[in-house]
C-alpha cells in the first residue's frame, strides 16, 4: 500500500512537472490567462463605466496595440536569430541564406555571436521606443483627445490615464526585446509560465479595481502597473537564462567587440525583420480595415452579430497556434544544427494538433454557442450558422498556409512582404466586390478566396520545396483528416441543426 502510494505520488509529480515545463501546455495557459480580461473583466467594464467612458477605454486599446506596429517584424527575426546561433551558426551570412550546420554533428553554441546580436538588438529596441513614444504623443494624443473631451466632468481623469500610458511606451516594447532573446534560448515554457502569473496579476487588480468604484483611471493605472512588472520580470528572466545558459555550456566568454564590427550585422538582421514587418503591417492593416469597416456600416444587432462572431473565431485561431507556434525557436534551432528528420517531425506533430485543436474548438463553438449566449442573457445572437461555418472554413485554410509560412521561414528566407502583399491586394478586391451584394459575408469569404487563390497553396509549395516533401505524404495525417471532420460537419449544420 505504501509502496503504491509512493508510485502514484512519483508519477503526479513528473506529471505536473511536464505540463509545468511543456512549451506548448504553458503557451495556452498564457493564452487563457490574457483572456480572462474579456471574459471576467470587460462585462463588468461594459456594466460600470459610461458609454463615453466606455468609448474611450476601446480607444485606449486601439492605440496601445497599435504600437506593435512600430516592431517592423524585429521580434521574430531576433528570436529566430538568437536561435540560429545557438545551434552553432559560425556567423550570420549562413543565417542571411539559409544555410545549416549540416557538416557538424554536434555544434556547440556560438556565445560570440549570441552577444553580439544581443547588443544590436538593444540598439535597435532603443530607437523603435522613442518611435513609439513619438507617435503617440503626436498621433495617438490627437486621436484621444475629442473622447476625452467627452467625459462628462472627468477629462482631468482622462488625461491622466492618457499620460500613463504614454510614459508606460517609454519601456513597451522592451517586453519583445527579452521575450525574443528568452524565445532564442528556447525558454518558451519559462516565459510563459510568468505571462500566466503576470496576466492572472492583472485581471485580479482590474477587478479590485472595478469593485472599489475606481474607474477609468484606476483600470489604467493598474493595467499599466502590470505592464512594468512584465517588463522588468523579463529583463531579470532573460540576463539569468543568459548566465545559466553559457555556464552550462562551459563558456564565459563575453566578448567585447567593437562598434563597426557590431553594426556590421545590422544589414542581415534588417533585410530579414523588414520584409516579416511589412507582411505583418499588410496582414493587420488589410484585415482590420475590413472588420471595421463592416463593423461601422451596420448599425445594432446585424454589426454586434458580425463582430461577436469574428472576435470568437479569432480567439479558436489564436488558441489554435500554441502547438506550432511555441515550437518555432526549436525548430530554427535543428536547422542550424542540421537536423531535417526531426524538424520535420516536430513541424508535422505541431501542424497536425494545431488543426484538431481547432476544428474541435470550431465545433463545440457551433454546438454550445447560442445556448451560452441564452444563459448569460447576452443582448448579441451568436451568428446565423452559414455565416459562422464560413468564418471557420476561411480561418482553417488561412491557418493552413500560415503554420507553412512560419515552417519554411525556419530557413530565413523570408517571402511575408510578397505572400501578404499579394494576398492583401486580392482580399481587398473580392471584398469590395462581394461587399456589395452581402456585406456581412464579404469577409469571410474574402479571406477565403484569396487563401485558396493564393495564400495557402503558395506558403505550402514554399515549404514542401525547402524540406523535399511531398503533398500528399505530409498532408494525409496533418491537415486533410481534420479538413474532412470540417467540412462533415458543415453538412451536419446545414442539413441537420436548427
Amino acid at each position: 500500500m505504501v509502496l503504491q502510494r509512493f508510485t502514484f505520488i512519483s508519477s503526479f509529480k513528473r506529471f505536473l512537472r511536464w505540463v509545468w515545463e511543456s512549451p506548448t501546455l504553458m503557451t495556452w495557459g498564457s493564452f487563457l490567462t490574457r483572456s480572462l480580461s474579456a471574459v471576467v473583466v470587460l462585462p463588468l467594464v461594459l456594466r460600470s463605466f459610461s458609454q463615453e467612458e466606455i468609448t474611450l477605454w476601446f480607444m485606449f486599446a486601439q492605440v496601445i496595440s497599435l504600437q506593435l506596429l512600430v516592431d517592423m517584424g524585429f521580434t521574430p527575426t531576433f528570436a529566430r536569430l538568437i536561435a540560429f546561433a545557438k545551434g552553432g551558426a559560425k556567423d550570420l551570412y549562413s543565417f542571411s541564406e539559409g544555410v545549416s550546420n549540416q557538416n557538424d554533428s554536434n555544434p556547440a553554441p556560438n556565445w560570440v555571436l549570441i552577444v553580439q546580436i544581443i547588443r544590436v538588438m538593444k540598439k535597435v529596441y532603443t530607437r523603435m521606443t522613442l518611435i513609439s513614444f513619438g507617435l503617440l504623443l503626436t498621433l495617438g494624443t490627437y486621436f484621444v483627445y475629442a473622447p476625452i473631451q467627452k467625459l462628462q466632468n472627468q477629462a482631468t481623469h482622462g488625461w491622466y490615464a492618457w499620460g500613463m500610458i504614454v510614459f508606460t511606451s517609454l519601456f513597451y516594447l522592451r517586453t519583445n526585446q527579452y521575450s525574443a532573446c528568452l524565445q532564442g534560448l528556447n525558454q518558451v515554457a519559462l516565459l510563459r509560465r510568468w505571462e500566466v502569473l503576470i496576466a492572472t496579476g492583472g485581471v485580479l487588480s482590474s477587478l479590485s479595481v472595478l469593485l472599489l468604484n475606481g474607474g477609468l483611471l484606476g483600470m489604467i493605472i493598474a493595467s499599466q502597473l502590470w505592464v512594468m512588472v512584465g517588463i522588468s520580470i523579463n529583463h531579470w528572466l532573460a540576463n539569468k537564462m543568459l548566465i545559466k545558459e553559457q555556464r552550462a555550456s562551459n563558456n564565459t566568454v563575453f566578448a567585447s567587440k567593437t562598434a563597426a564590427a557590431r553594426q556590421s550585422i545590422f544589414p542581415i538582421i534588417w533585410q530579414t525583420a523588414w520584409r516579416s514587418g511589412l507582411g505583418v503591417l499588410i496582414s493587420f492593416g488589410t484585415l482590420r480595415f475590413a472588420s471595421l469597416y463592416i463593423g461601422e456600416a451596420f448599425a445594432g444587432a446585424a454589426s454586434a452579430m458580425f463582430l461577436l462572431g469574428l472576435r470568437i473565431i479569432e480567439i479558436i485561431n489564436e488558441f489554435a497556434q500554441a502547438p506550432l507556434y511555441s515550437k518555432l525557436p526549436r525548430l530554427a534551432k535543428l536547422y542550424a544544427e542540421g537536423d531535417k528528420a526531426v524538424l520535420i517531425g516536430v513541424a508535422r506533430q505541431g501542424m497536425m494538433r494545431s488543426h484538431w485543436i481547432f476544428v474541435g474548438t470550431f465545433v463545440l463553438a457551433s454546438l454550445i454557442g447560442d445556448r451560452a449566449l441564452q444563459i448569460i442573457g447576452s443582448k448579441t445572437q451568436f451568428p446565423e450558422i452559414s455565416l459562422w461555418f464560413c468564418f471557420g472554413i476561411a480561418y482553417f485554410f488561412q491557418r493552413f498556409g500560415a503554420m507553412h509560412l512560419h515552417f519554411f521561414s525556419t530557413t530565413n528566407q523570408i517571402v511575408w512582404h510578397k505572400v501578404n502583399g499579394i494576398t492583401g491586394c486580392l482580399f481587398l478586391l473580392i471584398f469590395l466586390g462581394i461587399y456589395q451584394i452581402n456585406p456581412l459575408y464579404s469577409y469571410p469569404i474574402a479571406l477565403l478566396v484569396s487563401s485558396l487563390l493564393f495564400y495557402s497553396w503558395y506558403c505550402a509549395y514554399c515549404a514542401y520545396r525547402a524540406f523535399d516533401l511531398q503533398f500528399w505524404h505530409f498532408e494525409k495525417t496533418v491537415a486533410l483528416p481534420p479538413l474532412i471532420v470540417l467540412l462533415l460537419f458543415g453538412i451536419f449544420l446545414f442539413y441537420f441543426w436548427h
